[in-house]
């Protein structure tokens, strides 16, 4: 009975081990795909990574790519690390199996030993024949035949038993040595998947370092150009006041002496003569077909109105114009017919320019080599200067007002 519950147990062992194989195989698998997706979406983002890293301007997007590039990585090493502990589970169990196939082996090992000697035994006292013969009668013969081919039958299962035990204990350790090898690459993968990260997070940190200098850089020089652009721009209203309030002078004289009439077109704006009229319509009728203030390929780095810097979106400027930056030794020219109304220096700016076009104004800034002076009627494209370079950079700062009211010079020039 003792016997017969060991077999069965054993057959029970043998039917569930490889199911429990199974079953670690599949979550392996399962892990590795997950693992496989993890990576897929590390090199989509390593791609996009690398796209970003051509324009220095989207530094931004690269930090924020690169921390989620990060947790992407540490998706991996934790997938990595389950099936490690994974395959330590599946190592254990099959050390448990070899463990209890080898006891079983042990126990068959004694069983066929007994079987083998009983038969010796029963070979060297009596011949199976003759045994049959001695019966008393004919279902004792019977009975003798069917336990000697019982007998047979038990010793060849026996043998057999004990064969397959060996070849499972075999495919077990080798399983066992595949699985132990597979976690030792996994480990490998891991640990390099683990240097990858912690690159990853040292360059992240260095790279808003980085951005944060730079910003607290930009926000100092955004403050140095909102004070220039200030100066400059209290400079334009001092003069457009200046010029207003000479009008004014000029009209009242006018009236009393009978001469040139002047009109201002807007309540308390600058007061025109019928020319100054004339061309102030002429201006007005040019909206976006003004030619552009340089003479050459220009870009235009700074647009009108508040911008985010491109390297920093919490800083902010408020642009009256637009910045053109242009080749060294790039001309300024005059983008419509009018007069020198007034030229100054700003600090950062070197020499401005302003013409008058009836009620309209455009202004240039950060020009050298001037080759006009106040009072000059110019034509449209004459030359008026040079613009000048500081610090490797060749911008002209241009703006367009109307009476006291700034325009958007990208919606005037063609």
């Amino acid at each position: 009975m003792k016997r017969s519950l060991l077999f069965l147990s054993f057959l029970l062992l043998l039917v569930l081990t490889p199911a429990l194989a199974q079953q670690k195989s599949k979550a392996v698998q399962n892990l590795e795909k997950q693992r496989k997706a993890a990576l897929e979406a590390v090199k989509k983002t390593e791609k996009e990574l690398n796209k970003t890293r051509q324009d220095r301007t989207k530094k931004q997007s690269e930090v924020k790519l690169l921390r989620r590039k990060e947790e992407q990585q540490k998706k991996v090493v934790n997938l990595l690390d389950q099936e490690i502990k994974t395959y330590d589970k599946e190592i254990d169990s099959l050390a448990r199996t070899a463990i209890d196939l080898q006891g079983q082996e042990e126990e068959k090992k004694k069983a066929y030993e007994r079987s083998v000697v009983a038969v010796q035994k029963r070979k060297n006292s009596t011949n199976g024949f003759l045994f049959i013969l001695s019966s008393k009668d004919f279902d004792q013969a019977l009975r003798r035949v069917r336990f000697i081919s019982q007998y047979a039958t038990a010793h060849e299962r026996a043998a057999e038993a004990l064969r397959e035990t060996r070849k499972k204990i075999e495919n077990t350790k080798d399983h066992l040595l595949q699985t132990k090898k597979n976690k030792s690459d996994l480990l490998v993968v891991r640990e390099r998947e683990y240097n990858k990260l912690s690159k990853m997070r040292k360059k992240a940190g260095t790279e808003v370092a980085n951005l944060r200098g730079q910003e607290k850089k930009l926000q100092q020089q955004k403050k140095k150009y909102q004070q220039r652009a200030a100066s400059l721009n209290r400079k334009i209203e001092q003069q457009i006041a200046k010029e207003i309030e000479e009008n004014e002078r000029k009209a009242r004289e006018a009236s009393k002496k009978g001469g040139v009439e002047r009109k201002a077109a807007t309540k308390g704006g600058y007061e025109m003569t019928a020319e100054e009229r004339k061309l102030s319509g002429s201006f007005a009728s040019n909206r976006g077909n003004l030619l552009v203030p340089v003479n050459g390929p220009y870009t235009i780095v700074s647009h009108f109105g508040v911008q985010r810097h491109k390297l920093a979106s919490k800083v902010q400027t408020n642009n009256s114009g637009v910045d053109l930056s242009v080749p060294p030794g790039t001309k300024v020219r005059a983008v419509f017919d009018g007069t020198v109304s007034s030229v100054f220096v700003v600090s950062g700016y070197n020499n401005s320019i302003i013409i008058r076009h009836g009620n309209y104004l455009t202004v240039y800034a950060n020009v050298t080599n001037l080759q006009v002076k106040k009072g000059q009627r110019v034509t449209t494209g004459q030359t008026l200067g040079t613009v000048a370079t500081s610090d490797g950079n060749t911008i002209l700062h241009f703006q367009l007002w109307h009476e006291r009211t700034k325009q958007n010079p990208e919606l005037w020039i063609r």
